[in-house]
């Protein structure tokens, strides 16, 4: 693996842990481990806002990725459209469907014994519907008929509904455009800006929520980061780092700063391509991100991002009829999910992500164009 897609897959480990382990883990229990003062409340401060905003990043390393390696084989037809999205599907789609209805069923079984679903006492009658959990399965469950993770059984899967819709857009646009390059420039400079425009302004119409609004806005800033950068020699893109560096860091200042959540969180998305810089191209922040534990959780991001609500759901409706007493404001119960989460990580990304991808047959032709 190259140093660059090993700090980038580190990268991807480290926020799909904060996005697990802190910002679902206190959103959904409604409560953490106690952090202390100073730089304690600053480090949790830190993790619970990029683990809310980490999806973000996803979209926007997702289009870097698929601009650098597919690109040029799509532009030139040696890449069908069976042949580019099934295998992305096959990888996916089977967890996120078996996920969906592992959730379902323990929320409803839940609810017939307590009067109420274990997780999602509020909005579980919207998220746990019929309707729902066919959307789910068929992965349209966030940004075309509803807004953010409200029809997401499994809450996270939302991102995988937006991703997949950019994958398709992309897709299209280059096959439309067939190496009109300028053509392709302006479609995707119009995505960007839409994406940014619909994050800020939202419409409830199919494509223009908020949420698809988003995946838009990373994914073609990723994809922009590439084109803009694929040009330069390895001395341009280190001199580069230091406005990169400055723009990062004052982007992050002037969202802290600020008491307009709405502002922070679009500076905080504004954010991800400058981070991705760095990891790429910088000295210092690759060797960091390269990290052998955090480049493994990376490998298995996708199982631990879709496999973390299911084991809190679990875990919540076991706490509530089995009694057994989980007091998540302790450090040794944290530990212990923790230790639970990736142990479920590494078997679902084995089975599902490995053994299964590769034995699954669609009942689709795929056809690679020669």
């Amino acid at each position: 693996m190259q140093k660059k897609y090993r700090a980038i897959a580190g990268y991807r480990g480290l926020l799909v842990m904060m996005t697990a382990m802190c910002y679902h883990y206190q959103i959904l229990f409604g409560e953490f481990p106690p952090v202390g003062e100073g730089l304690g409340s600053i480090l949790f401060r830190i993790a619970f806002f990029w683990g809310g905003l980490a999806p973000s990043a996803f979209f926007t390393m997702s289009g870097f990725l698929l601009q650098e390696r597919k690109h040029d084989a799509i532009c030139d037809g040696s890449l069908g459209f069976g042949a580019y999205l099934v295998p992305k599907m096959k990888k996916i789609y089977p967890l996120m469907m078996v996920t969906t209805i592992f959730v379902a069923v323990t929320e409803h079984v839940g609810y017939g014994q307590l009067g109420y679903f274990p997780l999602h006492a509020q909005g579980g009658e919207l998220r746990y519907s019929a309707g729902a959990v066919v959307l789910s399965i068929l992965g349209l469950q966030s940004g075309w008929f509803s807004e953010g993770d409200t029809m997401a059984v499994n809450g996270p899967s939302w991102f995988v509904s937006c991703l997949f819709l950019c994958y398709v857009i992309y897709y299209g646009v280059l096959r439309l455009c067939r190496k009109h390059h300028k053509a392709e420039n302006l479609c995707f400079a119009l995505l960007l800006a839409a994406g940014v425009i619909f994050t800020m302004h939202p419409l409830s119409v199919p494509l223009l929520y908020q949420s698809s609004a988003r995946g838009l806005w990373g994914f073609f800033s990723g994809v922009w980061l590439q084109k803009l950068t694929s040009s330069w020699d390895d001395r341009k893109k280190r001199m580069g780092c230091i406005p990169v560096a400055f723009m990062a860091f004052g982007l992050g200042i002037w969202a802290w700063m600020g008491n307009d959540y709405s502002m922070f969180h679009w500076l905080m998305m504004a954010q991800c391509p400058f981070w991705l810089y760095l990891i790429l191209y910088g000295r210092v922040v690759p060797k960091i991100f390269s990290f052998a534990p955090l480049v493994r959780l990376g490998d298995m991001s996708m199982s631990l991002f879709l496999g973390n609500v299911p084991l809190f759901t679990f875990l919540s409706w076991q706490n509530l009829t089995a009694g057994w007493g989980l007091d998540y404001g302790r450090w040794d119960v944290w530990f212990a999910i923790l230790a639970a989460s990736i142990l479920t990580a590494v078997v679902t990304h084995l089975f599902f992500e490995k053994f299964l991808a590769a034995r699954l047959r669609l009942p689709c032709k795929i056809k690679r164009n020669q």
